[in-house]
């Protein structure tokens, strides 16, 4: 049975990363084209993965390049030379798809640089100040694009935690002391 392959994404003004997370896999069938990417492999587990992805925009084929590893599958798409906005999509599809995701390793905003791609990484203590501002912007394109419903799964996931390893213990706490108090109270 054909699966659908993990897939993630980032993108510069030039270009496009796409990135099949697919382990161990044996002589892909990759195929480039100027507004879709074919992707065709089989894993060691013996799993068949395909899918075919209708770019947002065209591409440059010829100036396109893979990576094959052990652990994905890696392909950076060049743009056209006169495309160098930022697609809102990677697909010209407009929905979400659960294979789909966007790869915050490579992930950078359009007004940010390639300098300032790993903003979290300082050198200095006091380039934090400097990128305060470029730090709240990419915490609000992190929560922009990872929708209100993720968001409010994590935030049940918290409140459950705190409640889970703070309250419910402080509870037994007074419960056990206030049995112990009864226990040994003579009148």
């Amino acid at each position: 049975m054909t699966q659908i392959p993990p897939v993630i994404w980032a993108q510069r003004k030039d270009k496009i990363f796409i990135t099949y997370c697919v382990e161990n896999v044996k002589d892909p069938k990759i195929d480039i084209e100027a507004s879709e990417v074919k992707f065709d492999a089989v894993a060691s587990d013996k799993k068949h993965y395909s899918i075919d992805i209708k770019l947002f925009k065209e591409i440059n084929p010829e100036k396109s390049t893979k990576t094959v590893s052990d652990r994905q599958i890696e392909l950076v798409l060049k743009k056209q030379e006169d495309d160098t906005a930022f697609w809102p999509y990677l697909t010209k599809e407009k929905q979400k798809n659960h294979w789909l995701k966007v790869d915050f390793n490579k992930w950078v905003d359009e007004d940010e640089d390639d300098e300032e791609l790993n903003i979290l990484s300082f050198k200095d203590i006091n380039d934090l100040d400097v990128n305060r501002e470029l730090i709240r912007t990419k915490i609000n394109t992190i929560f922009y694009i990872t929708g209100y419903d993720e968001l409010n799964a994590i935030k049940q996931n918290i409140i459950q935690n705190i409640i889970q390893h703070n309250i419910v213990p402080f509870v037994n706490i007074l419960y056990f002391f206030n049995r112990k108090k009864k226990l040994y109270h003579y009148e």
